[in-house]
């Protein structure tokens, strides 16, 4: 955002950036092999930005040797017309003030002072709507994608397994905030292929989960649970079953309908439905075909009970419509785009999307924080984008890497 016509160093070269490079978030120079030729002299290597030039020497680049590559010193302003490095090599100084427009700067500076949640908030409302959607439906994507890649690792620690990769995605948002990582970790202990050889099962299917869980440890008054640990102590054996150490749920703050027994003896319903649920996902074209998934009652146990031995006035049956919803938007969605671009299969990518737009958007922290800047969200897509871009850009002030940024300050 300067201008970049007739660019010269301090010392009267030319200089033409012909590749800026790549930005380095890391120690070293800023941006790593650019070529930029400088007088007659083409050259490739490192650049290094600074506001002063005196920086140079007061971060003391000419001891380091990861700064001998450099190939020009890029500042603000500087009274040097070169810079030493550790080699002993001489780098030309490209100075930018008064190339910078001031009004812009005053923008710039005045996004990175925001003392509101969103460093745009007393500005977008200047923006074409059609930048702000472009820029939630690229949030979006992004969000998208960096669901998949977490769901292709878990794929390849699976085996290629989509059905046990379904299972432990399923089981994840199947559980509260903090029971996600220890409800994922239940299934990743239990092969689809000993769920298969129960799958008629209820009491060892039930047992499977609880034992694995580790909830089914220590003495129990009812009846139900003493049956379960008779099942489990059997299957553990049979199967060489692992079990999780006690204390990897949390209980503390949470609501009796999402406690983790609650949780497990749903998931353990959807597993009695269908085993092979993946397969039963990937036909689904529509949100009321994936709501039928999850519309089965668990165990008549959980009537009356929120946890074992304790007996509750009113218990929690089915899967609630909001939990649905977060599933879909966490877990199906991104398994559906996941399998189409792992198989190459574009109306798969495109059935996710389809799906993620006709579900309702999300009521969030976030997403109110935007409404009250009149930005709401139609449905989950945009929903998440608004997520995807507070959480990776406002909260980061990256107002330079966003379309809704660069609109302000160009403005």
């Amino acid at each position: 955002m300067f201008n970049a016509e007739n660019l010269v160093t301090k010392s009267g070269e030319a200089v033409e950036v012909i590749h800026q490079g790549f930005h380095n978030h890391d120690s070293g120079p800023d941006f790593l092999n650019a070529k930029i030729r400088i007088g007659k002299n083409t050259w490739a290597g490192n650049v290094e930005l600074h506001v002063n030039g005196n920086e140079w020497h007061q971060h003391k680049h000419q001891q380091d040797d990861a700064y001998n590559n450099v190939i020009l010193h890029v500042v603000l302003e500087s009274k040097e017309d070169f810079v030493t490095a550790n080699n002993a090599a001489k780098i030309p100084c490209l100075e930018l003030k008064g190339r910078i427009d001031a009004q812009l700067l005053s923008r710039y500076e005045a996004l990175m002072r925001a003392a509101t949640s969103i460093p745009c908030a007393n500005s977008i409302g200047l923006v074409d709507s059609f930048v702000i959607d472009n820029v939630i439906e690229r949030n979006t994507i992004e969000r998208l994608e960096r669901k998949v890649n977490a769901i292709v690792a878990l794929l390849d620690t699976s085996n290629g397994d989509w059905e046990h990769t379904a299972w432990q995605i399923l089981a994840r948002y199947l559980g509260s905030g903090v029971n996600r990582d220890a409800m994922e970790n239940v299934v990743k202990q239990i092969p689809v292929s000993v769920l298969s050889k129960h799958a008629d099962n209820a009491l060892q299917i039930e047992a499977i989960v609880f034992g694995v869980s580790g909830l089914l440890k220590g003495n129990f008054a009812d009846e139900y649970p003493r049956q379960l640990q008779k099942e489990f102590n059997y299957l553990k054996r049979l199967h060489s079953l692992n079990v999780l150490e006690l204390g990897v749920f949390r209980w503390a703050k949470i609501r009796p309908a999402n406690f983790p027994t609650v949780r497990l003896a749903q998931l353990a319903a959807v597993m009695l439905s269908d085993v092979k649920i993946f397969s039963r996902m990937l036909k689904c074209n529509s949100l009321e075909e994936i709501k039928g998934l999850f519309l089965i009652k668990p165990n008549t146990y959980w009537r009356n009970h929120y946890r074992f031995d304790e007996l509750a006035e009113q218990g929690v049956e089915k899967i609630g419509a909001t939990t649905i919803d977060i599933i879909a938007i966490n877990a199906i969605v991104p398994l559906l785009f996941a399998y189409g671009k792992h198989k190459g299969e574009e109306s798969f990518c495109d059935k996710a999307l389809a799906l993620l737009q006709s579900i309702n958007a999300e009521v969030n922290v976030i997403t109110k924080t935007f409404q009250a800047f009149n930005i709401s969200a139609q449905s989950a897509f945009q929903s998440q984008g608004l997520v995807q871009l507070k959480q990776n850009s406002c909260d980061n002030f990256l107002c330079l890497e966003c379309g809704i940024g660069n609109a302000i300050l160009r403005s």
